[in-house]
């Protein structure tokens, strides 16, 4: 069964472990919307995770935003199944997640019309909340 949020096929199917770099990361400014929500912290994000997060902000800006979600889960994780002993191979893969870093932006929204800076700040906290990270909003001065 293919998952909405999972990659095409890849020339490999199973990666070695999700290791962090010290450097910085790409995408750290807003450039496709006026509001968004960056990273504060190293964290993988589960497909699911993500999916549930794209669920709840478009289910509550409906069709007056567009909504740019820059991370995507082509990272596939392998997990052993319960009770198996050691050794006889990797894994099969349990799920896809998405390596996000420190700064970097998790989602955009640019507004058709306009909008309540305060519903859009309490809107994108309360959809911030689906992510198991923590967070910071940012917008832009128009």
């Amino acid at each position: 069964m293919k998952d909405f949020l999972s990659p095409p096929l890849k020339e490999y199917r199973k990666y070695h472990k999700i290791k962090f770099p010290n450097g910085e990361f790409k995408n750290t400014e807003l450039t496709y919307g006026t509001y968004g929500i960056k990273s504060m912290e190293n964290k993988i994000l589960s497909a699911k995770s993500l999916e549930t997060f794209r669920k709840s902000i478009s289910k509550l800006f409906k069709k007056k935003a567009f909504i740019f979600i820059p991370v995507f889960p082509d990272i596939p994780v392998t997990k052993k199944p319960l009770e198996v002993r050691m050794g006889k191979g990797k894994g099969n893969v349990a799920y896809w997640a998405a390596k996000v870093g420190e700064g970097q932006i998790i989602s955009e929204i640019n507004f058709y019309g306009k909008i309540n800076h305060e519903f859009a700040k309490s809107a994108l906290l309360e959809c911030g909340k689906k992510l198991p990270l923590k967070f910071k909003i940012l917008s832009l001065k128009i």
